[in-house]
């Protein structure tokens, strides 16, 4: 019942069952993006805040009266004298990651290749993981997304043919800040620094105001109480708020607004509105995304692949079918039906578990199936050997059962091993194949002792045959 949806979509069924087996992009075809993180624009504008943090800490100390400069990416501090150890240690105390080194004019203040490494993977987890809300936001299901070299980020949408919704989404950086007009002149305006960023909200919906779509935002204690103080002492200014410095709103504070809740106007649809609110959900992304490749895999692969991997997989289930039946005759439809059973456990696991199913996914399925065969084989031919001995049909059955489960749980337990290892260290779709030919060795060896031999015992049970039939 589980896995009927996928194949027959009747309203009965999906009363009960809804979900279908999810194939990969290899199968149904979508969308893949190559997403270039400008880690270099990220140190840059780093070092550019921290020399301002540098000279704002040798400000605040009163002491000291060096030169602080940004240069060929590296802070330069001249004219150090006599300060040079009350130097070094308001250097540590802005950031403890400062690499320092001394040179003819005095200090070079930078970062070494172990930190920015360790920092560019870090930035690069971290935008997968917005990249992933977002998507997710999107409604795709079981998107593929990963890491590719050390700034690239790949991501795969099965089912998706909307490439340039997907670009915007995914490449604009989010960074929700909120400013003070100093000054409106015709389409232009000057100012502030920012007073508060979208780091402080906690919440943002689609809202009506006038039946037009606007952004209804909530702030954190700490935002509201920042938001508090901001429209409590500018009544009567205008508050623009930007989004990856664009100016979305520049409305005018007209009173007091103490709940830390607001709303962002700008003329949206309420598809421009829902966007900007998976935006705003799922964060902003630490360093800049750039998409340096984009392909539509067109569904006529997808339906290629598939029609040929269903051929291959009736073709190679009736031939494994004949060939048991003209083998073993009864015990061959015991096998059968036992393949049958690995097959349908198998299918459902990749539907309860929500498992992409990709065509390398397909060759693990026909391989697992194969290798019940083979255990199967295995069985029947240690019945055999025993049935020549002794005559007895039960005793042979009962034996050949028991004395090939140990080889089989062997063998299949070294397969397990290595698609363990496989999922572990393969990427894309060799992931895909290992999850399959994993699920599909637990799903054959269920099928081949606890169905095929109750079966076998029922049958011995019922029928009572005085000659094996394969011997």
């Amino acid at each position: 019942m589980i896995i009927l949806p996928t194949f027959y979509a009747k309203p009965f069924f999906y009363g009960l069952f809804t979900k279908k087996v999810n194939f990969g992009l290899d199968l149904q075809g979508g969308v893949q993006i190559v997403l270039k993180a400008d880690l270099d624009s990220y140190s840059s504008e780093k070092l550019s805040f921290l020399c301002n943090q540098v000279k704002k800490s040798f400000r605040t100390d009163g002491t000291v009266s060096c030169l602080v400069n940004l240069k060929e990416g590296s802070i330069f501090v001249t004219q150090i004298k006599e300060q040079r150890k009350k130097v070094l240690a308001l250097l540590k105390d802005v950031d403890k990651n400062f690499s320092i080194e001394e040179v003819s004019e005095g200090l070079k203040v930078s970062y070494d290749k172990k930190y920015l490494d360790t920092l560019g993977k870090d930035l690069i987890a971290q935008s997968m993981e917005v990249v992933r809300k977002r998507v997710d936001g999107f409604g795709t299901r079981e998107p593929t997304i990963q890491a590719q070299g050390d700034d690239c980020i790949t991501v795969q949408l099965p089912g998706e043919n909307n490439i340039e919704s997907l670009k915007t989404l995914l490449g604009k950086t989010a960074k929700l800040s909120f400013h003070l007009v100093q000054d409106k002149s015709q389409d232009r305006y000057s100012l502030s620094a920012p007073v508060l960023s979208g780091d402080s909200l906690v919440e943002s919906n689609v809202v009506f105001s006038d039946n037009v779509p606007v952004v209804g935002f909530s702030f954190n204690d700490f935002g509201a109480r920042i938001f508090s103080e901001i429209t409590s002492n500018h009544v009567g200014k205008r508050l623009a708020i930007l989004l990856d410095d664009k100016v979305l709103s520049a409305p005018v504070i007209e009173q007091h607004i103490p709940g830390g809740k607001g709303v962002i106007t700008g003329n949206f649809t309420i598809e421009s509105a829902q966007q900007l609110v998976l935006l705003l959900k799922s964060g902003s992304l630490p360093v800049p995304l750039k998409v340096i490749q984009e392909s539509l895999i067109g569904p006529s692969l997808g339906k290629e692949s598939v029609e040929s991997s269903k051929i291959a997989g009736v073709v190679a289930f009736l031939l494994v079918i004949i060939l048991m039946f003209w083998r073993y005759g009864i015990y061959g439809i015991f096998s059968n039906l036992a393949l049958c059973c690995a097959l349908s456990i198998i299918l459902a696991s990749l539907v309860v578990f929500n498992i992409t199913l990709t065509l390398p996914g397909i060759a693990g399925i026909i391989l697992t199936l194969g290798m019940a065969v083979d255990a199967n084989i295995i069985i029947y031919e240690h019945i055999r050997e025993v049935y020549k001995k002794n005559g007895d049909v039960l005793l042979s059955v009962n034996k050949g059962f028991d004395t090939s489960y140990t080889t089989i749980v062997d063998s299949n337990l070294t397969s397990v091993i290595a698609a363990v290892l496989l999922y572990i260290f393969g990427v894309g779709s060799v992931k895909g194949f290992a999850v399959t030919f994993g699920v599909g060795i637990a799903a054959s060896m269920f099928a081949c002792f606890w169905f095929s031999k109750p079966v076998a015992f029922l049958y011995l049970k019922f029928m009572q045959p005085k000659l094996l039939s394969f011997e």
